[in-house]
């Protein structure tokens, strides 16, 4: 059932509209009307985004998520300047703004260590899941005890290897492996540099 029309310039091409297409185009020319700048200047995120929509389908082209994904990044990265923001991370379900140049290079670095693996990545992660349901940072002696396990766990993996080069020195050919020296304990080492 139709409850408006669509008129063009100078009274011609009238079309009529449902009631759902009224209110969409009451929407879309209320941004163009009232939501077209932010407080900065800058182009509303709704004003790109309709001005994308309209200017693909005048092109003929189908409107991908990547061309949506280009369109929100290029407008985060204009609007950057005016909100002194340095970079944003998606975790899935909301975008975080970061501030400042050095905690984008924090975050890079973390992302390339957790790539990479090791025993310090699960404890910078193990610590920082800590801080986030705890609301809070863990003090330094609940650093150093959960340390301490790291450093007992890696005496103990230390002292099987050399157990299994002991009892198996045909396995480990020194002519076609380098081995690693490692100290006798992290601990030991750490006391006697104190000395």
């Amino acid at each position: 059932m139709s409850t408006g029309a669509l008129i063009g310039p100078a009274g011609r091409g009238a079309e009529m509209l449902s009631e759902e297409e009224h209110m969409t185009l009451r929407i879309c020319l209320q941004v163009m009307r009232t939501a077209s700048r932010d407080v900065n200047g800058f182009l509303t995120m709704e004003r790109r985004l309709l001005d994308l929509v309209v200017r693909m389908a005048r092109q003929g082209d189908r409107l991908g998520q990547d061309r949506v994904a280009e369109e929100i990044a290029s407008h985060l990265v204009q609007t950057d300047q005016a909100d002194h923001v340095a970079g944003y991370i998606h975790d899935g379900s909301e975008v975080h703004a970061i501030e400042s140049e050095g905690d984008v290079d924090a975050v890079v670095s973390f992302a390339d260590a957790l790539k990479k693996g090791g025993w310090l990545v699960k404890f910078l992660t193990s610590q920082c899941r800590g801080v986030k349901e705890r609301k809070g940072y863990p003090t330094p002696l609940e650093v150093m005890q959960s340390l301490a396990g790291s450093m007992d766990q890696f005496q103990s993996e230390v002292e099987a290897s050399r157990e299994l080069v002991n009892r198996h020195p045909d396995l480990f050919d020194p002519a076609e492996s380098t081995l690693i020296e490692v100290p006798d304990s992290p601990r030991e080492s750490s006391r006697s540099a104190g000395r």
